[in-house]
C-alpha cells in the first residue's frame, strides 16, 4: 500500500466517521424539539387559574422646559475642542446661540460657552491663516 492510498483510506474513514457524528448530533436535535412540544402538554390542569391584573402607572420624567441642554453641549464642545480638534468649536459656537436663546435656565452658561468657542475659534483661523498663508 502506497502513502497516498493510506492516506485516502485515512481521509474516507474520518469523513464517514463525521457523517455518522453529525447524523447523530441531528437525530438528537430534532428529538430533543418533538419532546419538548409534547412534555408542555402532558399532563391535565386541574387547578383554576386567577386571573391577577396587575397594573402599574409610570410617570415619565419630564425635565422642565428650562433645561439648557444646549449651552452643556457648547461647553462640553469647547473641551473636545481643547483636547482633540479645533473642528469642535463651530458647533460648540451654534449650541452656545442656541443655549443663551428663549427662557432657559442657565443663560450664562450659554454666553459662556458662545464667547469661549467664538474666541477659540478666531484664534486658531487666525493661527492657521498665519502657519498657512
Amino acid at each position: 500500500m502506497t502513502i497516498l492510498s493510506k492516506q485516502y483510506l485515512l481521509c474516507l474513514l474520518l469523513l464517514t466517521n463525521n457523517s455518522l457524528l453529525m447524523k447523530n448530533i441531528l437525530l438528537l436535535f430534532a428529538m430533543s424539539i418533538m419532546l419538548s412540544s409534547v412534555t408542555y402538554a402532558s399532563f391535565p390542569v386541574t387547578q383554576p387559574v386567577d386571573e391577577v391584573l396587575i397594573t402599574t402607572t409610570t410617570e415619565p420624567i419630564v425635565y422642565g422646559g428650562n433645561f439648557n441642554w444646549q449651552a452643556i453641549v457648547s461647553v462640553s464642545c469647547l473641551l473636545i475642542g481643547f483636547s482633540a480638534s479645533w473642528l469642535f468649536l463651530i458647533p460648540g459656537l451654534v449650541f452656545g446661540i442656541m443655549g443663551i436663546i428663549g427662557d432657559k435656565n442657565m443663560k450664562w452658561l450659554g454666553w459662556i460657552g458662545m464667547i469661549s468657542n467664538a474666541v477659540w475659534l478666531l484664534f486658531m483661523v487666525a493661527f492657521l491663516s498665519a502657519i498657512y498663508g
